[in-house]
């Protein structure tokens, strides 16, 4: 059975949407994860537990394209994918169980920290970088290395 719903017009800004997440998820090196979920529960009312698994869908094709692309020009580090796609599948497992315990408030108070702790790593990231670059100094060899 298909399920049949009035049109909305926040329906048509869907693709452009989609599209500007593609964009900043292969710049930045994500999936996009990170702005489906304020889209999907801010700007379309949907319940968090659901934005989550339908961001996870939706991710899914933009990592494989964006995997796609940055291999083709030598950007992938294939021992440290591995390693890191093992990992996350863990990761996902356990974290599906984790959210099946909360409840729609704690899952969005948990992202909301989660987004405040990133914004302030990077501003202070940020902050940092401006900083010797002011002074007129090269940044040191551990600011390159895994932060």
């Amino acid at each position: 059975m298909i399920f049949h719903s009035a049109i909305q017009p926040i329906y048509f800004l869907l693709p452009l949407l989609g599209f500007i997440i593609g964009l900043l998820g292969s710049v930045l090196g994500g999936g996009g994860g990170f702005f489906f979920l304020p889209i999907l529960t801010l700007v379309l009312n949907v319940p968090t537990s659901t934005a989550v698994t339908t961001s996870l869908v939706a991710t899914m094709p933009i990592c494989i394209a964006g995997t796609i692309s940055h291999y083709h020009k030598n950007n992938v580090n294939l021992q440290i994918a591995v390693l890191f796609a093992l990992s996350g599948i863990v990761g996902n497992f356990v974290g599906v169980g984790i959210v099946n315990w909360m409840d729609t408030y704690q899952l969005g108070l948990a992202f909301g920290i989660y987004s405040v702790l990133m914004a302030t790593q990077i501003a202070i990231k940020t902050w940092k970088e401006k900083k010797y670059k002011a002074v007129g100094k090269a940044l040191p060899p551990e600011w390159f290395s895994a932060q």
